[in-house]
């Protein structure tokens, strides 16, 4: 990964922990009260909706070349 490309990767997952950023909030307290791990997934299409407020995230998904673990 180019250093432009991972510089907007960096500022998407910014921009991700603010768009979800109460809900991760209360997956650190829900590990550090259980020590266990939690994973929260959020749908394409939802992260695509929050990410229009968000320009740095919005360049990355929707962007035609974005895929998510393989899949797009």
């Amino acid at each position: 990964m180019d250093k432009d490309r991972f510089y907007q990767m960096s500022l998407a997952c910014n921009d991700a922990e603010l768009a979800i950023g109460n809900v991760m909030h209360k997956v650190r307290l829900f590990e550090n009260a259980t020590n266990e791990s939690l994973m929260v997934l959020v749908p394409l299409k939802d992260l695509r909706q929050l990410a229009r407020c968000y320009p740095a995230l919005n360049a990355i998904v929707n962007d035609p070349k974005f895929t998510c673990r393989g899949k797009k």
